[in-house]
């Protein structure tokens, strides 16, 4: 009878370190089904998103631009649009030229979008906690490439 309580003691402290030893932070990877969530449990400094706005003629400041939307962009889905953003500013400057032709030429023919005469590929950087618990402002924004759309 002593050798079975044992055993059970040592198996519910098995079972015990095994739930705990995700927390303890001793490892650095994630390891389902014993996850310590990583994604939530990580604190994030700052998260950078590009994005393409387009300037009117009559302002050539950042600060009231047209924001391009997805569909002008090359695709519908707002999660591709900025794998493609990422992509486009951080493989270069020819890629950057590309990308920015294709989205002017598709800009040049967009009606509601008229007025805009230059696009810029910028480089916001946010505070995630910033964000959403005070005035929602990015931190900067830095352009990365300007084109001209031509009509």
């Amino acid at each position: 009878m002593h050798v079975r309580r044992l055993s059970a003691y040592a198996v519910g402290l098995l079972v015990v370190g095994a739930l705990l030893w995700p927390v303890s932070g001793w490892q650095k990877q994630d390891s389902f089904p014993l996850s310590y969530y990583p994604m939530f449990t990580t604190p994030r400094k700052r998260v950078v998103l590009y994005a393409v706005v387009g300037l009117r003629h009559d302002a050539e400041d950042l600060a009231h631009p047209e924001v391009i939307p997805p569909r002008l962009i090359g695709t519908h889905e707002v999660m591709q649009a900025a794998v493609m953003l990422h992509r486009a500013a951080r493989q270069g400057p020819r890629a950057r030229r590309q990308f920015c032709a294709q989205v002017a030429a598709a800009v040049a023919t967009a009606a509601d979008f008229s007025q805009v005469q230059t696009l810029v590929l910028v480089r916001d950087v946010y505070d995630p906690l910033r964000y959403f618990t005070a005035d929602g402002q990015r931190l900067e924004r830095q352009p990365v490439h300007r084109c001209q759309v031509t009509r």
